[in-house]
């Protein structure tokens, strides 16, 4: 048996490190100031609590994707709050059919009273089909609750689906980046919406240009009528250099491929993609392994009033830090640029 990560806590900062995304200067917008930390209330050894993180307000989801709430890592989701100036959690969010492996929360995100939250190893129909899951809180009695379980519709063992989600709104997107339609391993993303009454699937996603292992839809980012999606080991810059794909809205209500991301000075195995955010018209990029000591690095974009998107700055680390692995994760809200370094 594989050994699981330590046990994780979450420290909410005023400020990560934040870089004004229009000003074109690289250098911290605001120190850092810690206002709180967060640890699971029934936390265990190699919960991998904090893995993921998704915030909405002054309300936080956090997956523990490795949580053995009932069953060996069948995970769970935490739902953290500010409340009277102190963060607390407020509810611990699990699936109905939860069991062994389907490790909920590997991605998690946030919209008002909705969370989302994926279970790429869910079994229903294949080892690793993977499904998704639907919570939401009621606004009278604070009580969160599961609302539905997303699945796909052409589910095949193996797809990952959960891998990635998203949510905005009346919209949801779901990463699956082992499916296999496009390309062997080379990834799907699923879109469904509220009608009013349920989720349905409308959509599937793929790239125009899907290849083998390209692992679209590893990870995603849905902003209003914009979603971007993250492929890393896409080889057109240079093998495994990566690229992204930016997805919108059309006036028939479809979602359209409009760019494809490049780093400009891409070269092989960077992983470009493997962080993605979008804000507006605006775009983040992380590639963890970029730089000849893995230094990383964040790239922006920006779309212009022509609809074209093009590239905008390059976001690097402190000097002198080896494997950094700067840009392992990334997010963009207004014109403020947060992007990880585990280092």
């Amino acid at each position: 048996m594989a050994q699981r990560p330590p046990r994780a806590r979450v420290f909410i900062t005023g400020a990560l490190s934040l870089t004004a995304a229009s000003a074109l200067a690289a250098t911290p917008a605001a120190a850092q100031c810690l206002q709180g930390q967060t640890v699971a209330s029934d936390a265990q050894e190699g919960d991998n609590y904090g893995a993921s993180i998704a915030a909405w307000g002054t309300r936080v989801a956090v997956g523990a994707e490795y949580a053995d709430s009932g069953s060996f890592n069948e995970g769970s989701v935490y739902v953290v709050e500010r409340q009277n100036g102190v963060w607390a959690e407020t509810a611990v969010l699990t699936h109905a059919d939860a069991d062994e492996g389907h490790r909920l929360g590997h991605a998690v995100s946030i919209w008002g009273d909705s969370v989302v939250a994926g279970a790429r190893y869910h079994t229903d129909q294949g080892y690793g089909t993977g499904a998704a899951y639907v919570f939401t809180r009621d606004p009278l009695t604070g009580t969160w609750s599961q609302q539905t379980k997303l699945l796909h519709a052409d589910a095949a063992q193996g797809d990952l689906f959960g891998q990635s989600v998203g949510i905005h709104g009346q919209r949801i997107l779901v990463g699956a980046h082992g499916e296999d339609s496009g390309a062997f391993n080379g990834g799907a993303v699923y879109a469904f919406e509220f009608d009013g009454g349920v989720w349905q699937e409308t959509q599937k996603l793929i790239p125009s240009d899907a290849d083998t292992d390209d692992r679209f839809g590893e990870e995603l980012a849905l902003f209003e009528e914009r979603a971007i999606v993250g492929a890393r080991t896409d080889d057109e810059a240079a093998q495994n250099a990566g690229a992204a794909y930016v997805f919108e809205v059309d006036e028939q209500g479809a979602w359209v491929e409009v760019a494809k991301l490049l780093a400009p000075d891409a070269v092989e195995f960077d992983r470009f993609g493997n962080a993605v955010d979008i804000f507006g018209d605006l775009a983040v990029v992380g590639a963890a392994l970029s730089g000849e000591n893995f230094e990383g690095a964040a790239y922006l974009f920006e779309r212009g009033d022509d609809g074209t998107w093009s590239f905008l700055q390059k976001l690097l680390p402190p000097a002198g830090i080896q494997g950094a692995n700067y840009g392992l994760d990334v997010s963009i809200w207004g014109e403020r640029v947060a992007v990880g370094m585990p280092t």
